[in-house]
């Protein structure tokens, strides 16, 4: 952050769970920060609190990037492509966005209907 070309630019490379490999244009601040999670102790045989840094930046998308996710995952399960690999190469490309436009239309639509506080029963089923 700081550089007079690109004054938002942020990269970085750390290891959370698994590398994660950071390029942002849109963070405002890179700070690690001090997380707990309650862990069972094999030693002790009680449940403790452990405490551990985390990147604000990561901790901020696994909390609010859950409908992209939903989305990558809804897309494997319901995936109508995996036929058409071998006819045109050309029809991977139609038929990968058509599927996308499917499945986020859906996520959409889903959270929508959960905001205005329609009932899930109700809510048509992937």
């Amino acid at each position: 952050m700081g550089y007079p070309g690109c004054p938002n630019l942020v990269v970085c490379s750390i290891y959370d769970t698994k590398p994660v490999h950071y390029l942002s244009m849109i963070c405002y601040t890179l700070e690690l920060v001090v997380m707990e999670k309650p862990c069972f102790n094999v030693e002790t045989g009680m449940i403790e609190i452990l405490r551990y840094l985390r990147m604000n930046t990561i901790q901020e998308y696994n909390n609010t990037m859950g409908g992209v996710d939903l989305a990558d995952q809804l897309w494997g399960t319901y995936c109508v492509d995996k036929e058409v690999h071998n006819i045109k190469w050309w029809w991977s490309i139609l038929f990968w966005s058509i599927c996308f436009m499917i499945t986020n239309a859906y996520v959409i639509y889903l959270k929508i209907n959960l905001d205005n506080g329609i009932k899930k029963r109700i809510i048509i089923s992937p």
